[in-house]
């Protein structure tokens, strides 16, 4: 799941008031808002390289939102008034010179970065989230992955902070149709009813907002809809001309100031954008609204050379300091920390600076797409040409990262095919110690490039976001079974499907499999990342509880989920371990009261972050070069052990010894690639447990 820290704001710079060194600096240049710039992407900055130092700096965000609903909309609004009308394809044309140039330079680069120096098993996300960044709806990506369980843990992208890029183009898109439309009401004063309009719009987006954090707070955090109140709050800003004294203008700058830096220093825990986004959301309307039109300490802050360099680079500096803070340490084989963190702090400035001088302004004030009789056409031109420079690239990229995957299954198929001795976990069984086949020597399977699709999942035994169906598949024998079971749980439930499948077919049996995306067999409330994940999968175990009473033909029911996920909500005085443990014992009480036997099956290690990448590098050598530490890996809080010891009729089995050894947890065993991602097993290692699995089933059954 997407983590705040791995979220960053696009510091927008409109046409109106650039920066000092721009061609274009005029009057309407406000020295005050490029010292907010430099206060916020440095916070920003500040924030993804030293979070401790800065927990709350992704508040920077919601200064730069503020900040271009001022600019933007009373750009616009005074457009209406005075001539009568918005010019789309002039406003649109100035939005494209003012950022493609150096988002699709970025863009690029990181795109030839990613094919030099990024594992290819990455190039899926990477590419497909740089498409995105290059169409603007990489917040909406990066939305549907957060809730989507098998993407939700993906790690960060160097284009991940296009998210509010594209938020801002969306806003741009938007907010001059709707003025466009609000002019249409026939009222005495159009500025009135704008203003009206944007207020009514504000406070719609704020409520909303508010509600989806508390509801379904990665959503929130990434929507378009969440995030509009707080351009509103800018907007708003424009329509009032404040008549008061200075003395008052420097105490409003100060407070304003104060609430934006107190943010930055304490909101590292707070949910945004719900109530909490008021405290740098207000501090920022104060600044704004203080230096309408005399100065502040603020606005004389902002002529200092350095405040005035850091704010007019803003746009560029953000664009660069992510994806070196993501592409460093692919570059160097280590996290970016202590002096590496200044050195790429120093990079990101001196790309920052090259690009706005080099880039940024020189395209976008070039007759070609300013004065020329064919301007507007020109920049069009201009734009679907550099989107297509972006996404070629990645679709290939995509293409060949496609092809490879494919190409290595269909050789781990044809190895597995052979059934060789001493694959995968028979290289742990002590009965087969030491287990050496000269056949294997220098073969890893699967090819980890395809490594993070080896999963036997499937859709007929498979439920996901909003699907509260029930939906059971049947493996192995499904007429005169000797023994029928079914299988339910989580994700860990279903990656064991080629251990079942396996031991249906070699012992005549029939075993149903049922499962949820992130939902386990319990009668707890799991804790989600959505409220509507949460109805979904309480839905869901209704539904399979309901199935369990009604089918009484099963000689047992095999259980297992991931610890990692396993939190619920704790009655009061309850501790969170003693929840999890009462709802499993809860969830199985009908079914062993009646004689029918619950075998839980210890879930499987978790091999982290990083994983995947680690074993591309080291390849064999990633049996230890990759391996986790056993108090890692099995650090989760295990409930299905005290469970069974309380519960009559429940039986354990434990597959650790041929997951760890005495201290470790191998990323390879056996010449098997143990794990697809960070905690789910590939399909080819979960074969290779079949035998020990299903020896330890029929244990339980006899």
């Amino acid at each position: 799941m997407l983590e705040r820290g791995q979220l960053i704001a696009e510091p927008a710079q409109p046409d109106v008031g650039v920066g000092p060194t721009s061609p274009s600096a005029q009057s309407g240049y406000r020295s005050d808002i490029q010292a907010l710039r430099a206060v916020a992407v440095a916070s920003v900055v500040l924030f993804h390289l030293w979070p401790t130092l800065l927990p709350g700096g992704f508040i920077g965000v919601d200064v730069f939102f503020v900040i271009s609903g001022y600019l933007i909309t009373g750009h616009l609004v005074r457009q209406s008034v005075s001539t009568g009308q918005i010019s789309l394809r002039s406003f649109w044309s100035g939005r494209a010179r003012r950022l493609l140039p150096a988002a699709f330079t970025v863009l690029f680069l990181v795109e030839v970065a990613t094919f030099l120096v990024v594992p290819i098993t990455r190039w899926q996300q990477f590419l497909s989230e740089t498409i995105a960044s290059a169409v603007y709806v990489e917040n909406w990506l990066l939305s549907a992955n957060s809730v989507d369980y098998m993407a939700s843990t993906n790690p960060a992208s160097p284009v991940q902070n296009f998210w509010t890029l594209s938020v801002e183009e969306q806003f741009y898109i938007v907010v001059p149709l709707l003025l466009i439309a609000a002019t249409l009401i026939r009222t005495r004063s159009r500025r009135t009813t704008l203003m009206l309009v944007i207020a009514l719009v504000t406070v719609a987006s704020f409520g909303w907002g508010v509600l989806q954090t508390q509801a379904a707070p990665p959503l929130a955090y990434l929507s378009t809809l969440t995030r509009a109140w707080e351009f509103g709050v800018g907007a708003l800003i424009s329509f009032i001309a404040w008549r008061v004294s200075g003395g008052i203008r420097q105490l409003a700058t100060t407070v304003g100031v104060a609430l934006i830096v107190i943010s930055a220093f304490t909101m590292g825990g707070a949910a945004f954008p719900g109530i909490a986004a008021l405290v740098p959301v207000m501090g920022t309307a104060l600044c704004i609204a203080a230096n309408s039109d005399s100065g502040t300490w603020l606005g004389r802050a902002g002529t200092w050379s350095w405040v005035a360099f850091l704010g007019a680079i803003s746009y560029s500096l953000y664009l660069w300091h992510w994806p070196l803070i993501v592409l460093v340490p692919f570059m160097t084989g280590t996290a970016i920390s202590g002096w590496t963190g200044i050195l790429v702090l120093l990079g990101a400035c001196a790309c920052a600076t090259l690009s706005f001088h080099l880039i940024e302004n020189p395209l976008r004030y070039a007759p070609v797409f300013t004065t020329s009789p064919t301007a507007i056409r020109n920049v069009a031109v201009a734009a679907v040409a550099g989107s297509l420079v972006v996404v070629i690239p990645a679709i290939a990229g995509m293409l060949r990262a496609e092809n490879s995957a494919q190409v290595a299954s269909a050789r781990t198929a044809a190895l597995i095919a052979t059934n060789p001795r001493c694959l995968g976990a028979q290289s742990l069984d002590p009965a087969s110690t030491p287990c050496i086949n000269a056949a294997l020597d220098g073969l890893l399977v699967p090819d980890p490039v395809a490594a993070g699709r080896d999963d036997s999942n499937r859709a007929e035994c498979w439920a996901t976001n909003g699907v509260t169906d029930l939906h059971v598949c049947s493996l192995g024998q499904t007429q005169g079974a000797l023994k029928h079971l079914i299988a339910v749980g989580d994700s860990h439930n279903n990656t064991l499907i080629a251990a079942y499948e396996q031991i249906a077919k070699t012992n005549h049996w029939q075993i149903d499999v049922a499962g949820h995306r992130g939902c386990y067999w319990t009668s707890a409330i799991q804790v989600q990342a959505t409220q509507s994940l949460v109805s979904d999968c309480e839905m869901w175990k209704r539904n399979l509880n309901t199935y369990l009473q009604v089918h009484t033909e099963y000689d047992a029911v095999i259980t297992t989920y991931d610890y990692g996920l396993s939190s619920v909500v704790a009655p009061a005085g309850m501790t969170q371990e003693q929840a999890v443990v009462d709802g499993l014992m809860h969830a199985w009480a009908p079914l062993t009261s009646r004689g029918t036997p619950i075998i839980a099956i210890n879930d499987n290690p978790q091999a982290g972050d990083g994983h995947a990448d680690c074993v591309v590098k080291y390849g064999l050598a990633a049996a230890q070069a990759c391996a986790v530490p056993r108090t890692v890996a099995l650090g989760a809080f295990n409930g299905l052990r005290p469970a069974v010891a309380r519960t009559s009729g429940a039986h354990y089995v434990d597959l650790t010894p041929y997951y760890c050894t005495a201290t470790t947890c191998p990323a390879v065993i056996g010449h098997v690639v143990v794990y697809r991602d960070r905690d789910h097993l590939t399909a080819t290692y979960v074969r290779t447990l079949a035998p020990y699995l299903g020896a330890a089933l029929a244990k339980q059954l006899s």
